[in-house]
């Protein structure tokens, strides 16, 4: 189907709209609308489904990467703390325990953020909870986030609130 007449097609389906937006009286005019409505609905479907311009809209719902599919199954039926320091290239998890650390309610907590009776389960796990310790505690002894920042500059977030916020985005989806 070529560009032009996706283009009349779309003034068409404009104008259509407009008029029974218009609230028109007759039902015969409500009738014809919805029957071209639906049989518009049909071109466009045939039109996506047989690879014209359209059709880079339904390459493009619901596909992944074969790279995050692949982090996603390294996680295996039971994520570790070594798969969890494993996914934070980035360093954000150790930037956000260490912020974490640095808020007064924590600091003087003894270990809200890593309770001590979490145990690893294997020698990387437990190289993986000493990394999340080592952050726990920089942010414990020098009670100053910008430190953290400077330590942890991998992670392309700048503070907690920002990560949560964006959390929270994806959440809502």
């Amino acid at each position: 189907m070529s560009r032009k007449i996706v283009k009349i097609l779309a003034v068409i389906f404009q104008t259509l709209a407009f008029l029974s937006l218009a609230k028109a009286q007759f039902h015969i005019v409500k009738l014809i609308v919805l029957a071209v409505f639906g049989l518009g609905g049909l071109v466009l479907y045939q039109a996506v489904a047989s690879g014209s311009p359209l059709s880079h809209i339904s390459t493009a719902v619901g596909k992944r990467s074969i790279s995050e599919w692949s982090r996603i199954s390294r996680l295996g039926s039971s994520p570790s703390l070594a798969h969890a320091l494993q996914l934070d290239e980035k360093e954000c998890a150790r930037l956000y325990i260490c912020e974490m650390a640095c808020s007064a309610m924590l600091r003087n907590a003894d270990d809200k953020l890593l309770p001590s009776h979490l145990r690893a389960q294997s020698d990387e796990d437990e190289i993986a909870l000493d990394e999340f310790r080592a952050a726990a505690s920089f942010g414990k002894m020098h009670k100053d986030v910008n430190m953290c920042l400077q330590r942890y500059k991998k992670c392309p977030f700048k503070s907690v609130k920002q990560m949560e916020r964006i959390i929270g985005q994806y959440r809502n989806l």
